[in-house]
């Protein structure tokens, strides 16, 4: 489908890339066009499938119960669950109801009510992750899309932590969380910083996800919240080097609900910054592209280990599917059992003694806990094959 601008509305746009992913057996094409709308100036995806075709692969597909097979949330994650609980802790009291709108399995809520919140409500598409904050957490939520949601009151604070980059009609999303607030209800938005990319580059555009639809800077994001009635209390950017996850920059704001105000100029610069790292990216796939290569002429059965969008893109954008593949596994129990490009799923419970093939890891962000799994975890002696230089 096409889009207008999700902050602006407005028609022209200007051509980045084209992103290609392929397909999961089951899931839709996620494939898309990145622009640049000329009005306001942010990023986003256009020629995409529908809300409801991404809200049933977040369902079928959620990655967001699963924290890389430990069953609990890494310590980097927490970190920044901590952090966005404090945050809100400041701008409103225990008493306050909250709601944080893609809860995943609730670990801000608990983060919240760790520092006396009692009244705390979530919501997120996947009934898996519903299940866990409840058996995890003991926190109340409801497996439901915000665009299904129909709330029987209002709240005093609500988060969207990662969430506003995944939202196709954004407008529309905006005016529903404007009407569930309470008057001069406070509203936290965490999304990736797209004028901070190149700070965390990468050599597959790892930064243009998947999942991810709208790409912010703090201008284009200050434009969107005005427009539909929010007043800017704090906005920074943040660009969790270390301690925190997402490892890469993130916008960090609280807005408070205002009736009405007056909209900030456009961002001039993000295309610019974007063009950057897009430039930067594809010089940095030319060793990965190499190493595949050189798999494929040594005629190596593999195991690939990762079935996330990270294997996606390689399979679209190199000769990863010349490389002669043994097995593919993956932890995220979600994915065990469908199939790309022909080769099923496995849990990582596959690799036995016996299979003593090298292990090519298809992870750019966790390919040393991939790494240290393999080793120390499964006891495995297999060779590894890393893409990315050791860190």
């Amino acid at each position: 489908m096409k889009r207008n601008c999700p902050v602006c509305n407005e028609t022209k746009r200007e051509f980045l890339i084209k992103q290609k992913f392929a397909r999961i057996s089951g899931g839709p094409d996620l494939s898309y066009t990145l622009v640049i709308c000329k009005s306001c100036g942010v990023c986003f995806a256009d020629d995409i499938p529908s809300q409801k075709v991404y809200d049933g692969y977040y369902k079928k597909f959620s990655k967001y119960e699963d924290t890389q097979g430990s069953g609990r949330h890494s310590s980097l994650m927490d970190a920044a669950h901590k952090r966005i609980g404090k945050i809100m802790a400041s701008y409103t009291p225990p008493s306050a109801s909250v709601i944080d709108i893609g809860c995943a399995t609730g670990n801000v809520l608990r983060h919240l009510r760790d520092q006396g919140f009692k009244t705390l409500f979530g919501i997120d598409p996947s009934p898996e992750c519903q299940r866990v904050a409840r058996e995890r957490y003991g926190i109340n939520s409801k497996a439901v899309s915000l665009d299904d949601f129909k709330p029987s009151e209002t709240y005093a604070a609500a988060i969207m932590s990662h969430v506003l980059e995944h939202i196709i009609d954004v407008a529309k999303s905006m005016t529903k969380i404007h009407r569930l607030l309470a008057p001069k209800g406070f509203l936290y938005i965490e999304v990736p910083a797209a004028h901070k990319f190149t700070e965390k580059p990468d050599g597959l555009f790892e930064h243009f996800s998947i999942e991810h639809i709208n790409y912010f800077s703090p201008k284009t994001l200050e434009v969107l919240m005005n427009r539909h009635g929010f007043k800017k209390r704090m906005l920074k950017t943040v660009l969790n080097r270390s301690g925190f996850y997402p490892q890469f920059p993130v916008i960090i704001s609280v807005w408070q609900k205002e009736q009405v105000l007056v909209a900030r100029r456009p961002d001039r610069s993000l295309a610019a910054d974007l063009r950057t790292y897009i430039a930067y990216c594809k010089r940095a796939m030319r060793p990965i592209e190499k190493k595949i290569d050189a798999i494929i002429r040594s005629k190596q059965r593999i195991i690939l280990w990762g079935a996330g969008s990270h294997t996606l893109k390689l399979f679209e954008t190199t000769r990863l599917s010349k490389v002669r593949i043994g097995a593919i596994v993956d932890d995220t129990l979600s994915l065990q059992g469908k199939y790309i490009k022909g080769f099923r799923i496995n849990s990582p419970g596959v690799i036995s003694p016996d299979l003593n093939l090298p292990i090519l890891i298809s992870s750019m962000h966790f390919q040393e806990q991939i790494a240290h799994r393999i080793q120390h975890q499964l006891g495995l002696a297999n060779r590894i094959i890393r893409l990315y230089p050791k860190k």
